[in-house]
């Protein structure tokens, strides 16, 4: 990765840029789920929260589910460990979180998390990473979503070579490193301005995931281009072995003798006609 997009080094110029291209890596069959996501059901809580305490259906729990498996890797029993969720069930561990969130003191620290996750986590099929994409949603600028690319990338480390390839384990104790990283002085990102408003955790979710998607694309032209390279290459040998094997017809500039020992014409008969056939 350019030393440019480092956490250390990145610039709100450099986050436009990334979320600039944010929508080209959505593909049509991910958009209403991204939409639900990302929309309609931040719009949905916000409203709740005016007038009584917010709360997640066992619906919209289905759909980032789904929407997260879709992100990365698609394991279709979680979805129907989601779904297996009583309603009541997902709407009291849903607004008792988001009543935590709402009552206690903002410290920016693994504290403000601690209670949420613990409570959001004893949903079936809702591990760290779902608690905090369901956190994400209440407060968008807040919460981070605990996706690959977003721990990657802010917990980059190039001296220990620690990069796109970092082992995650999905913990609550990384979540919460996560958290108190995207809050934290080192980034140098809160206190600068975006579009007239501090960058918010979506924002950093959404341009991760833009440099993770390209560095995909270009370990893929690279093993592309590999891959050419390696049959060029066998074709060139082979090609050269086949003119080793041959040798030129002598005084027959042009002609090739073959390796393998030619037939003996056969005597014509008498009266036979050599254009018989």
């Amino acid at each position: 990765m350019e030393s440019k997009y480092l956490p250390g080094n990145i610039t709100p110029e450099l986050i436009r840029e990334l979320l600039s291209e944010y929508p080209q890596y959505i593909p049509d069959s991910l958009a209403q789920l991204e939409e639900a996501r990302m929309v309609l059901i931040p719009e949905s809580l916000r409203e709740l929260k005016k007038d009584k305490e917010a709360y997640l259906t066992v619906h919209e729990l289905a759909q980032l589910t789904e929407w997260k498996l879709k992100h990365g890797t698609f394991r279709p029993s979680l979805l129907q460990l989601v779904n297996s969720n009583a309603e009541k069930e997902v709407i009291e561990s849903t607004m008792e979180a988001f009543g935590w969130i709402s009552k206690a003191p903002r410290t920016d620290r693994s504290d403000d998390v601690d209670r949420p996750i613990n409570r959001l986590t004893k949903l079936r099929g809702v591990g760290p990473a779902t608690a905090s994409l369901i956190l994400s949603c209440y407060d968008q600028s807040r919460f981070p979503f605990f996706s690959d690319e977003l721990y990657r990338w802010l917990r980059w480390d190039e001296e220990k070579g620690i990069g796109w390839d970092r082992k995650l384990k999905y913990t609550k104790g990384e979540y919460e490193c996560l958290y108190e990283t995207v809050h934290s002085d080192s980034l140098g990102l809160q206190r600068e301005e975006l579009e007239g408003h501090n960058i918010t955790a979506l924002e950093l979710e959404k341009a991760a995931y833009v440099l993770g998607k390209r560095t995909q694309d270009l370990k893929a032209t690279k093993g592309k281009k590999d891959d050419n390279e390696r049959v060029s290459e066998k074709r060139q040998t082979l090609k050269r072995r086949t003119t080793e094997r041959e040798e030129p017809d002598e005084g027959k500039p042009g002609r090739v003798r073959k390796s393998a020992k030619s037939k003996k014409p056969e005597m014509r008969r008498e009266g036979e006609n050599k254009c018989d056939a």
